[in-house]
């Protein structure tokens, strides 16, 4: 019992041990210190890419409106032509009244309706082509559409690189409470207070770093609805665009009657010119 050391001497850890294993910890922290730094680095060049779509956004925004100015500009050209199909039938009903008068007068009527069918015919024409820039315009904001899911996405991608961010910040601070633990068991187990302080200290922070990845995922959740989003967006512009070249088929379709409207016309204009022939004839 006389060779026996004091109580509180046969419970101290080998110090220097202790001590290198901490600066081992201490360096490990650093190093999650810089990658979170890094991450860091990787969130701002996301943020301007993001900036850049959407400055990409307002421009294709700016085209919509130029697009709906010239469908009012067409829709205008339409009702001219609407006036002017109500004014040849104004003159159709003044020939039919004096189509009892003048026998080479009725040989000018099947002129003016041969007219009036080519003035429907463009009257087509011009429909066909607002129809081409309606499709087109809506396949311009298909394509807005696109834009917007795919900036949705990146918007998701963002806040789980945020989710991974806090992750590396609650892993940060495990370490931090188990250095602490490690810091109150130096002194002899003296210090079992600061101890269980730094491990309720890290398990919080192991919370929080599960909180992060759940945040994580719901943001890459949150990605991948948004890239579903403009892949929707971007078949809807497609489809704007096959209703754009159907509508110019419709246009063309309606050059070809306007012609055949206008080759009516002469043929009823050279009847009229026969009768006129055949009245002078008979007088």
């Amino acid at each position: 019992m006389l060779g026996a050391r004091p109580f509180g001497l046969q419970e101290v850890p080998n110090l220097p041990g202790h001590q290198g294993h901490l600066l081992g910890h201490q360096g490990h922290l650093l190093g999650l210190q810089g990658h979170l730094l890094g991450h860091q680095c990787h969130l701002l060049r996301h943020q301007g890419h993001l900036l850049w779509h959407q400055g990409h956004l307002l421009w294709h925004q700016g085209h919509q409106g130029h697009l709906l100015g010239q469908q009012d500009h067409l829709l205008g050209h339409q009702g001219h032509l609407l006036g002017h199909q109500g004014h040849l039938l104004g003159h159709q009903g003044h020939l039919l009244g004096h189509q009892g008068h003048l026998p080479g007068h009725q040989g000018h009527l099947p002129g003016h309706q041969g007219h009036l069918l080519g003035h429907q015919g463009h009257l087509l024409v011009h429909q066909g082509h607002l129809l081409g820039h309606q499709g087109h315009l809506l396949g311009h904001q298909g394509h807005l559409f696109g834009h917007q899911g795919h900036l949705l996405g990146h918007q998701g991608h963002l806040l789980g690189h945020q989710g991974h961010l806090l992750g590396h910040q609650g892993h940060l601070l495990g370490h931090q409470g188990h250095l602490l633990g490690h810091q109150g068991h130096l002194p002899g187990h003296q210090g079992h207070l600061p101890g269980h302080q730094g491990h309720l200290l890290g398990h919080q922070g192991h919370l929080l770093v599960h909180q992060g990845h759940l945040l994580g995922h719901q943001g890459h959740l949150l990605g991948h609805q948004g890239h579903l989003l403009g892949h929707q967006g971007h078949l809807l512009g497609h489809q704007g665009h096959l209703l754009g070249h159907q509508g110019h088929l419709l246009g063309h379709q309606g050059h070809l009657l306007g012609h055949q409207g206008h080759l009516l016309g002469h043929q009823g204009h050279l009847l009229g010119h026969q009768g006129h022939l055949s009245g002078h004839q008979g007088h």
